[in-house]
């Protein structure tokens, strides 16, 4: 890759670093539910609130990124983060809390979020991609361990606000990196009033949507049940799912360099079944969690392969538009999968659970086919 683009990746891993601010939510539950007089419960409807918006915010920063510069938009990205954050650091009651971090905060890295993958995406290199879309969980890893010292020694309140300064810090060294004008790819830059139509995309959109809802669906319900798929709740189970989650992603960027991002989604599938039948017959703690870490695998996988499969197979002049909309599965899935499954394991065990994981992947898997089928040239 060029300088320019290096400088573009680069810039597009700092928006995605901010956006782990999001993603350390459980280290301010207790402190939270502690100080408001709230049930875990009830903080947690924050978090809700947070994966909503941030839906909304990559739908909404899907389209813009097609007509409006990366750095705007992370400029934009980076005061809704901190203003978010700040609110949040001195709200005195729950509501307040809901709006400082989960509607602008959310909304924010939403925005983020959209924006880097957009750039990353544009460029449509493998590897360069997946460092992208790993950075917040990097971030999420180096990030957990001082804010919860720092929530020990002072209050949740100068935590909020160090977040704050750390987004502030990242979105800023993003603005300067990321370019001032919409360039796609080896284009020379571009200005248009409004994206192209995307009508006519209506149907490759549609299974390319269930293709990625479907797929996230196992892994989003082993985030939310890891311990209870595994016998127990199990701190080895979080950990897990959550390396394999960082470690897919990378890994699907380098495969997708080498055997291409369609070849790398079908042996994906194959893991996640995979999986699924060793977590039926794992008699032993370490299996159990080997197979957590494989639908970890999975997840983040897809994670890095959607944008590389949406940019085969959109134009590039609409990428951003129709990433949001693809992107708008997750957050649909997101709400619904864990509830589903949870209900299912109190039904009839864990058993049922894997079977609709099971399920999920095959749709996700036949969506695909039909994608290509009906649409390749």
């Amino acid at each position: 890759m060029v300088m320019g683009k290096k400088r573009r990746i680069i810039g597009a891993i700092c928006l995605d670093l901010a956006i782990s601010t999001l993603f350390i939510w459980n280290i301010f539950v207790n402190p939270l539910a502690h100080n408001l007089d709230l049930s875990l419960s009830e903080v947690n409807y924050i978090f809700a609130f947070g994966l909503a918006f941030f839906s909304m915010g990559a739908i909404i920063g899907g389209y813009a990124t097609d007509f409006i510069s990366p750095s705007f938009l992370a400029l934009i990205s980076g005061i809704g983060m901190v203003g978010g954050l700040w609110l949040a650091a001195i709200a005195p009651s729950f509501i307040w809390v809901v709006i400082g971090f989960g509607l602008l905060h959310g909304s924010a890295t939403g925005l983020g979020y959209a924006t880097a993958v957009h750039e990353a995406g544009i460029i449509n290199h493998g590897l360069a991609l997946a460092l992208v879309v790993s950075a917040y969980g990097v971030g999420s890893v180096l990030l957990a361990q001082p804010i919860s010292w720092l929530i020990a020694v002072s209050s949740y309140h100068i935590a909020f606000a160090a977040l704050g300064v750390f987004s502030a810090a990242v979105c800023g060294l993003a603005v300067f990196l990321l370019p001032k004008q919409v360039i796609l790819g080896d284009q020379a830059p571009m200005s248009r009033k409004k994206p192209e139509d995307v009508s006519h995309l209506a149907g490759l959109l549609l299974l390319l949507w269930l293709m990625f809802g479907l797929g996230s669906a196992p892994g989003l319900i082993t985030f939310a049940l890891a311990g209870a798929l595994t016998g127990g709740a199990s701190s080895s189970s979080v950990i897990a799912v959550n390396f394999g989650n960082l470690s897919g992603r990378i890994l699907a960027g380098i495969l997708s360099n080498r055997l291409g991002a369609s070849c790398v989604l079908h042996g994906n599938c194959a893991l996640l079944v995979a999986a699924c039948g060793m977590l039926v017959f794992a008699e032993s703690r370490w299996v159990a969690d080997i197979s957590l870490l494989m639908i970890g695998l999975q997840y983040g996988a897809l994670s890095t392969l959607l944008p590389l499969l949406l940019r085969k197979g959109v134009p590039v002049t609409v990428f951003g538009r129709c990433f949001g909309i693809v992107f708008s599965a997750w957050g649909v899935c997101g709400l619904i999968a864990p509830v589903v499954a949870s209900m299912l394991l109190g039904f009839g065990g864990i058993s049922w659970v894997i079977l609709i994981m099971i399920a999920c992947i095959i749709l996700s898997w036949l969506a695909w086919v039909t994608s290509q089928y009906k649409y390749s040239q």
